[in-house]
């Protein structure tokens, strides 16, 4: 075993309702294991538990920075409350902090990807993204040298495979067996 983690992401989109007007917000379902794995805490509350990351289980949400200083206004106290997530009450579990950016965007929510049994059982979609963090120090078996090309002479010519001087080496080899 090479890794020391993997973490497996899928893009969406939630509705926010029930704080403010309403608003559809890029999120992504992660796995558990995804910030432990990138070395980053929350700035507020804490990371998403594998109880959480179980199918019924994941009503939970983690919500950026600048998502929190927009639509709630910095409020501190907003790790434990509820919040509406297309039509499904969650509750705040911790901010990132102000710096962290996950491809590229900086207004996102997590969601805990809690597979369902038709996910876990289906192998013909495709729409996750996997990150892994390699073991420290990995030994990865050494790579076979590749193998040696030598450029081949062709008749008695210049020694260029092709072009004029291949055309000359037939020319004079062709002459040598009439001789």
């Amino acid at each position: 075993q090479v890794f020391e983690s993997i973490a497996a992401i899928a893009g969406g989109s939630f509705n926010l309702t029930g704080a403010g007007d309403p608003e559809r917000i890029v999120g992504y379902r992660v796995s558990a294991s995804l910030f432990p794995m990138l070395g980053v805490s929350p700035q507020l509350g804490r990371w998403f538990t594998p109880e959480e990351d179980q199918a019924g289980a994941n009503r939970v949400v983690i919500m950026s920075h600048r998502l929190w200083q927009r639509r709630f206004g910095g409020d501190p106290n907003i790790v434990g409350k509820a919040l509406t997530l297309n039509g499904r009450s969650v509750t705040v579990v911790g901010i990132m902090p102000a710096d962290f950016r996950f491809y590229t965007q900086d207004e996102l929510l997590w969601v805990p990807i809690a597979f369902s049994k038709e996910e876990q059982q289906n192998r013909s979609t495709h729409y996750l993204d996997v990150m892994a963090r390699l073991k420290n120090p990995v030994k990865l078996p050494p790579r076979p040298a590749p193998p040696c090309v030598r450029p081949r002479r062709v008749g008695r010519g210049s020694g260029r495979p092709h072009g004029r001087g291949a055309r000359r080496s037939r020319r004079n080899a062709a002459r040598a067996g009439r001789r």
